[in-house]
């Protein structure tokens, strides 16, 4: 082993052309925008409460708001990611 891997002297090594700067990510990762994330959450969750609520209204409360039974329909089946 030694014939094929001799030991060098360490004042005979050449010296290091890398810096902490050049290895890795220039930057630390970043976190997920965790405050958005929620806000993201928090507005689906509420679009479909929104939507299971009006999906409950009777003929004479859709009457009062000004919507029918197809406009209700067709909001109350929208994804909860769809605005």
């Amino acid at each position: 082993m030694s014939m094929i891997f001799p030991r060098i002297p360490s004042h005979q090594l050449p010296a290091p052309n890398w810096t902490p700067e050049t290895v890795g990510p220039s930057h630390p990762p970043q976190q997920p925008d965790q405050p958005r994330l929620l806000a993201l959450i928090r507005a689906a969750w509420r679009r479909r409460r929104s939507r299971i609520d009006l999906s409950r209204l009777d003929a004479r409360m859709l009457k009062d708001i000004g919507l029918t039974y197809a406009d209700v329909d067709q909001e109350a089946n929208k994804p909860f990611w769809r605005p």
